[in-house]
């Protein structure tokens, strides 16, 4: 017995179930459950969710009046086979009571740690107190709704499943139009009134209907267009039926498959792991139709394009990891005429009323395959259907756990991401303005507050307790009152020496006065407190800059802008406040000491008493004595009033260094004290709400995992596909069984069906002819050969400004010597190979070996054939799952003298992003919408017999047309001409070569639409050179748009670079400012160092006694060498070194920061660089080969990629300290050059008991004089060195000449960035006015795609 026959009278005969329609008895596949628990109330997800009712399209009108005695009757005299699957639905909803009951526990236990989780989060920002604390709310509010969304959503659907535990549930899911109420209707046997007359998104509901002890849910399609609700609401609807069902039904249909089904197959089925079969909606009206198609080739041919969709289908399943989903092909119209009740109120009524009456019903259902799928999902149901209805509700728990664990944890890691930043820019504070030390007693932040957020982030902040400011005030508080320093030390040996040569009382207030520049001071330290205050808010700005590049929370963590202004004002004010000198003078000045002993100034009161007290003893005492001890007197106390005139402003300015530093440091933390606290509470708030995240996550995740796997649906469904090939005999493979291919071979008289000529259907074709020519005319006369000319003329003058527009003046000089291009563009499978196959049999042409017609991608790039003098070009389909298909198909239609977009009948486009950017423009593409012709394809496929019902066909094609239009409309494409076709009536000739128009039924020509459009390409050949104009100049403007949309990717790229620039040139010039302090600091040292040592000498000259002044003299000509002196030197040397050090160190981690940041920047570009990045894509897509130019970048940075390795070189600083042996060798050579032994004083004049002591004072002024010329000397060979061994200054110099040379290249980049930014925004502004000036009718450009 035939396959078919055999699954007919296991399952019944389809002419009792008509009677029992026209009875209006109970139907069968009835549930005794169902009916008595349903009767009385409707189903859960019509109260709780607002669906349609199913009562009103049930099989049974009389269900609310049935009684008891009725369901058992009907139980009574149910089928085997029927009893069969009501078992088996019922052990499955019995044997899933234990597990609703374990899930209901696990999802309690889950909703419990959530809620936990979620209050430790509500704490937590609960705690933070600081001015912004507001700017908290959002991200608490976010967080705290994400975890309670988790907790509602994960109960929300379990709730959902529970409400519909009392059956077996069964979805059909797939795109609109896919024939998914056309099936439900028939397997249900409904009266046709749910399927859709041609409107697309026909089903806005999903409704319920029971079906042979199950309950069937039909749901709105995906990828419409939303003709009336939204497609999101649409497609969540569909989702929450998908969520609770126990098997899925995923619809496809012969007219392609898009990737975009697959997709959401894979985020809505699969992610529940739903078990799945697929239904195949076999279109073609002459599939398993023996009566009609009687030669096995031909059937053979239909049925390969059967098998190569099914083949299409399960791969692109595969691809998403559904390996093993069977695919069952069915008529479904056919099985609606076998099924439907009657009265029928569907679509169709004639050639359905003409089916039944002609073929018979049993014919109708056994071809339509419809018992395969009945056959298989009893199977299924049979094999385990407890086990389908354990592992739906098992695995869709486990899946909303494992969804919401990812995204928790995806949150959370986000959150880590912000965190760290934060935590940077907390250690950035800290690097800058110094560690707060806990011990001092008087840290500037919360010592509880850094504590738990050390404990939080898992360790201490590694900064150190000296800060970048305070070192860097230190030096440029030294390197601005150094030289005020030298200056007071000479002032106070002139006063005390003037004082003892005149024999004058110096008083406290006269010595301060003549010693320290009150005023000098004051500016010193004022220029010092701005010199710092800008270099903090330096500091600051380049760290917030890195913080805003990054940071995406809502709430800004902290501002700079106004804050370090207000840093240098405080200064300011502390700098006067700190009045180093001044105040009190005369009288008051003793109390001034006693009030303010710890201000600088009392160092400087303190210290003129000491020396003014000295001054007057040596003075009273002076002429009461003899005169021989006189003398030795006097030059001891002028040796201890040098000494203490020397310490005195040594301490005062040390001191007042201390304090200044102090004083700045203190402001500056004082006024980042509130944004560090800000910080630091936000991050002990955000991550302590992170940590709770990370936990909820890990519960989430753990409770999944825990869970133990059901048995998988991929054994169930073997065991079902077992039974199918068993009840078969084992005689066919399941494939064969499920794609119905039996009908090849069976046995069957075909039908004798008339020619008849329909006025109506010719007449509308010699209309459609006077369209398409009118159309072809009218694009043909879009542009002139004058303008056209004078256009070219323009685009020459601009090409040899630019090789890339040079190839486009060639290009489009290429195109106009070519014959025109008529480029058929559209998604995959909708016909265009058939197409051109079609136009080139009706010429005589045979069909290429290249022109491949199948059910999968067959055009895998643009193939070119001749037709007359016109071009046909195929290009490849998009929305194929292959993205080099949708970009080469993109490039084709640019140079398109006329475009014919082919779409499926059932205007099914859903990725339309493509075909808006080709129809109305795009920032790269010229509008097209002008020569462009829109092609309805496969009319076949309609679903009316255009032979049969002409007019009903003819009323169906103007709808399909007219719902096209609407569609184009809304884009902004008006007055767009449709034209329906069929090019390969019912796929009788596929993928056979066809050697000429006898190759295809005349019976089909009068409706097939093929006559019109081969008279419309007729005419195109008679237009060929104008024609030839349209696709030369559209080539041309394409790519001028092309090459602009790539120019200003260039200018993106060209900004972002020079403000990278800027960034990296700012952090050098702050390296070499920096290391300009630090020498005029190293200076200070060393001119203080070098000097003190010389004072000393001098007065030890200036107080040597008559006995000891030959030693004296001796031990001052080479003052250099005394051990002390060398032993300063190799610690001013070392310390030198370490400073020099530290900043080189710290220049490079600015330095590197900044390249950091900007190749940071460059790979994660902001709203800029994904605009960059769309017009790079567009330009190359529709550019056809125009670059980004990065190789002009590439020149401009040649030397960025070296910059980090130079940089880092700073750490390498070197020099060799000199020993105190070494310093002695080098420094005498000062002494050598000087000669000051000779050239100033004679020896033997000082050892000669005849000079008059006065000569000798005389000769002591002069020793000292001498000594004080020899300090600059010793100072240069100090800082500088020699050829053999460089001083610190010389080492700094060499550094700071390197950093000078990087400044001056990267400043020479950002001129070269800014001129080839200039020549690239002249260039657009060019192209814009020549695209502007091009003859085109119309260049609409639509903003949204």
């Amino acid at each position: 017995m035939c396959p078919a026959l055999r699954r007919h009278t296991l399952v019944g005969s389809s002419t009792d179930n008509a009677r029992r329609h026209e009875s209006d008895q109970t139907p069968s596949w009835s549930n005794h459950f169902t009916i008595l628990s349903l009767m009385v109330q409707p189903h859960p997800l019509e109260q709780s969710h607002g669906l349609a009712s199913h009562h009103d399209q049930s099989p049974c009108p009389h269900r609310k009046a049935a009684t008891v005695a009725e369901a058992v009757a009907t139980i009574l005299t149910e089928p085997e086979s029927e009893k069969a699957m009501r078992e088996a639905v019922d052990s499955a909803i019995t044997g899933s009571e234990q597990e609703v009951r374990y899930l209901k526990e696990q999802i309690g236990k889950t909703k419990a740690s959530l809620g936990s989780a979620c209050k430790r989060a509500i704490d937590a920002f609960q705690k933070v107190e600081h001015d912004g604390v507001d700017s908290l709310t959002a991200p608490s509010v976010a967080i705290a709704d994400l975890l309670e969304g988790a907790c509602d959503q994960i109960d929300d659907y379990f709730s959902r499943y529970e409400d519909v535990l009392k059956t077996f549930n069964i979805a059909l899911f797939g795109r609109t139009g896919a024939g998914k109420s056309t099936l439900i209707s028939a397997l249900a046997e409904l009266d046709g009134e749910r399927v859709s007359r041609g409107e697309s998104d026909w089903t806005v509901d999903v409704t319920p209907i029971e079906w042979n002890s199950c309950r069937l849910y039909d749901t709105p399609g995906i990828n419409g267009w939303g003709r009336t609700r939204s497609v999101d609401e649409l497609e969540m609807a569909a989702r929450r039926a998908v969520e609770v069902a126990d098997v899925v039904l995923l619809c496809f249909d012969t007219q392609s498959q898009q990737a975009s089904e697959f997709s959401k197959v894979a985020a809505w089925v699969q992610e529940f792991s739903k078990p799945a079969i697929a239904v195949l909606n076999v279109r073609n009206a002459m599939w398993r139709h023996p009566a009609r198609l009687s030669a096995k080739a031909g059937r053979g041919n239909v049925q390969k394009g059967v098998r190569e969709h099914a083949s299409n289908i399960k791969d692109s399943l595969a691809s998403i990891g559904m390996n093993s989903v069977p695919v069952v092909a069915i008529q479904t119209k056919r099985a609606l005429a076998a099924k439907a009740r009657d009265p029928y109120r569907g679509p169709d009524e004639v050639n359905h009323s003409s089916a039944r009456q002609e073929f018979g019903l049993d014919y109708l259902y056994i071809w339509s395959n419809l018992g395969t799928l009945q056959d298989l999902i009893s199977a299924l149901v049979r094999s385990g259907g407890m086990d389908l209805r354990v592992n739906g509700l098992r695995e869709g728990v486990r899946s909303v756990l494992q969804a919401w664990g990812e995204v928790l944890r995806a949150e959370a890691e986000s959150i880590q991401r912000r965190l760290s930043i934060l935590d940077a820019a907390v250690a950035e504070e800290f690097d800058i303005l110094g560690y707060p030390d806990t011990m001092d007693g008087s840290p500037w932040i919360s010592v509880d507050e850094l504590s738990a957020v050390e404990e939080v982030r898992g360790g201490p902040y590694g900064s150190r307790k000296v800060g970048r400011f305070e070192r860097h005030c230190s030096q440029v508080i030294r390197n601005e009152l150094g030289a005020l320093q030298t200056k007071s030390l000479k002032e106070a040996s002139n006063a005390v020496r003037e004082a003892f040569d005149k024999k004058i009382k110096l008083s406290q207030e006269q010595f301060t006065q003549r010693v320290f520049d009150d005023k000098s001071i004051r500016a010193s330290a004022k220029k010092a407190a701005d010199r710092s205050s800008a270099y903090l808010a330096q500091e600051l700005k380049m760290g917030a800059t890195e913080v805003a590049a990054d940071i995406e929370f809502e709430q800004q963590l902290f501002q700079v802008g106004g804050k370090a202004g207000a840093v240098g004002n405080r200064m300011g004010i502390a700098a006067r406040l700190l009045g180093v000198v001044g105040g009190a003078a005369g009288a008051g000045m003793a109390i001034a000491i006693a009030a303010n002993w710890w201000n600088p100034i009392g160092w400087v009161g303190a210290t003129a008493v000491v020396v003014t007290g000295v001054v007057s003893a040596a003075l009273s005492w002076f002429g009461k004595k003899k005169q021989t001890n006189a003398e030795e007197k006097r030059l001891g106390a002028r040796k201890e009033a040098l000494g203490n005139a020397r310490l005195s402003v040594t301490r005062a300015y040390a001191e007042m260094e201390t304090a200044l530093t102090k004083a700045f440091l203190d402001e500056a933390r004082k006024s980042r004290a509130s944004a560090v606290h800000t910080m630091l509470g936000d991050y002990l708030a955000i991550a302590t709400a992170q940590v709770a995240l990370c936990d909820a996550a890990e519960e989430l995740r753990q409770r999944a995992e825990e869970m133990e796997r059901a048995v998988t649906t991929e054994s169930v469904m073997r065991e079902a596909l077992k039974c199918i090939t068993a009840e078969n005999d084992d005689s066919m493979s399941a494939d064969a069984i499920l794609l119905g291919e039996d009908w090849v071979n069976a046995g069957s008289e075909r039908a004798t069906v008339p020619v008849t000529h329909h006025d109506e259907l010719t007449a509308v074709a010699a209309q459609d002819t006077k369209q398409l020519m009118a159309a072809v005319t009218a694009a043909a006369g879009l542009v002139s050969r004058e303008g056209l000319t004078r256009w070219l003329e323009g685009l020459t003058e601009l090409a040899d400004r630019s090789p890339r527009i040079k190839n486009i003046q060639h290009s489009a000089r290429r195109m106009l010597a070519s014959p025109p291009r008529v480029v058929l563009f559209g998604d995959y499978n909708t016909g265009k190979s058939s197409l051109i196959k079609r136009l080139l049999a009706e010429v005589g042409v045979t069909t290429p070996e290249s022109l491949r017609v199948a059910g999968k991608p067959t055009t895998p790039k643009e193939t070119s054939y001749r037709w007359s003098s016109v071009q046909l070009v195929d290009s490849p389909g998009l929305q194929s799952l292959n993205t080099e298909h949708d970009s080469t198909a993109k490039g084709s239609v640019s140079g398109a003298s006329i475009a014919i977009v082919v779409l499926n009948v059932n205007l099914v486009i859903g990725d339309a992003t493509a075909l808006k950017g080709f129809l109305v423009g795009t920032e790269a593409t010229r509008a097209k919408q002008g020569n462009t012709i829109f092609i309805i394809g496969r009319a076949d496929e309609l679903g009316v017999d255009p032979l049969g019902s002409p007019a009903q066909f003819l009323q169906l094609r103007r709808q399909k047309e007219s719902e096209l239009r609407a569609l184009l409309a809304r884009w902004g494409a008006d007055d767009i001409l449709v034209h329906t076709v069929s090019a390969d009536p019912y796929g009788t000739v596929g993928d056979l070569p066809a050697s000429g128009p006898e190759s295809y039924e005349d019976l089909h020509r009068q409706w097939d639409g093929i006559a019109p459009l081969i008279a419309a390409l007729e005419r195109a050949s008679d237009e060929q050179a104008q024609l030839s104009q349209i696709g030369a100049l559209d080539l041309a403007v394409d790519r001028l748009l092309s090459t602009k949309q790539a120019l200003l990717a260039d200018l993106d790229g060209l900004g972002i670079s020079l403000l990278e620039e800027s960034k990296i040139l700012t952090a050098i010039k702050r390296g070499i400012r920096a290391g300009e302090v630090l020498r005029s600091s190293l200076s200070a040292d060393t001119k203080a160092m070098t000097r003190s040592h010389a004072e000393r000498a001098a007065s030890e000259a200036m107080s040597a006694t008559q006995e000891n002044l030959e030693s004296t003299a001796n031990a001052a000509a080479t003052w250099w060498e005394d051990p002390e002196f060398q032993a300063d030197a190799v610690a001013l040397y070392e310390g030198a070194q370490k400073k020099i050090r530290a900043w080189s160190e710290e220049t490079n981690s600015d330095v590197s920061r900044s390249i950091r940041w900007s190749n940071r920047h460059s790979t994660r570009k902001g709203q800029s660089g994904r605009r960059q990045t769309n017009r790079v894509k567009e330009g190359v897509t529709f550019g056809r080969g125009v670059n980004h130019a990065t190789r002009e970048l590439a020149n401009i940075f040649k030397e960025r990629d070296a910059l980090y390795g130079i940089v880092k070189k700073f750490t390498d600083i070197k020099f060799k300290p000199w020993g105190a042996t070494k310093a002695a060798a080098k420094v005498a050579k000062v002494g050598a050059v000087l000669a000051v032994v000779g050239v100033v004083l004679d020896i033997g004049a000082f050892v000669s008991d005849q000079m008059a002591a006065s000569d000798r004072e005389k000769a002591r002024k002069r020793l000292a004089d001498a000594i004080d010329k020899t300090v600059r000397q010793v100072e240069e060979m100090l800082l500088v060195g020699d050829r053999r061994s460089a001083g610190p200054a010389k080492v700094l110099d060499e550094a700071l000449s390197r950093l000078t040379h990087m400044s001056d290249a990267s400043s020479a980049r950002q001129r070269e960035i800014e001129a080839l930014m200039h020549e690239k925004e002249e260039l657009v502004e060019a192209i814009e006015e020549l695209i502007d000036e091009s003859p085109h009718a119309s260049r609409k450009v639509c903003t949204d795609v």
